[in-house]
C-alpha cells in the first residue's frame, strides 16, 4: 500500500539555507500522542505562506488502520527514514 501522503506540521528554518525543522504528532510507544522534531530539506515541505508557519511533509504511506496510519519520512541522505505511527487526522494521502 505505498503511496504519497502529507503530513500537517510546523515549520521553521533549519541550520542550513535547504533544510527546515517540522514539528508534528505521532503516536508514542505508549499509544499517546507526543511530538516529534525532524530536520528535512525543504523540496519536501509544502509551505502554506498565510498560515503562520503551517505546512505539509511529504511522506510515504506504508499502512493503514482504524484511526492510525503508518509512514516512512524523507530522509535527506537517504530515499527513505523510520517509520512513525500518526494519527490518522494529521495525514492527508
Amino acid at each position: 500500500m505505498e503511496k504519497e501522503c502529507y503530513i500537517e506540521c510546523e515549520v521553521r528554518k533549519g541550520f542550513f539555507s535547504d533544510e527546515l525543522m517540522v514539528r508534528f504528532k505521532i503516536l508514542d510507544h505508549d499509544g499517546r500522542e507526543s511530538f516529534v522534531h525532524a530536520f528535512v530539506s525543504e523540496s519536501v515541505v509544502i509551505r502554506e505562506p498565510e498560515s503562520g508557519g503551517r505546512g505539509k511533509l511529504k511522506a510515504t504511506c506504508i499502512a493503514s488502520e482504524g484511526d492510525n496510519v503508518s509512514v516512512v519520512l524523507p530522509q535527506p541522505t537517504m530515499e527513505s527514514g523510520p517509520c512513525v505511527i500518526i494519527p490518522a487526522q494529521y495525514v492527508t494521502c
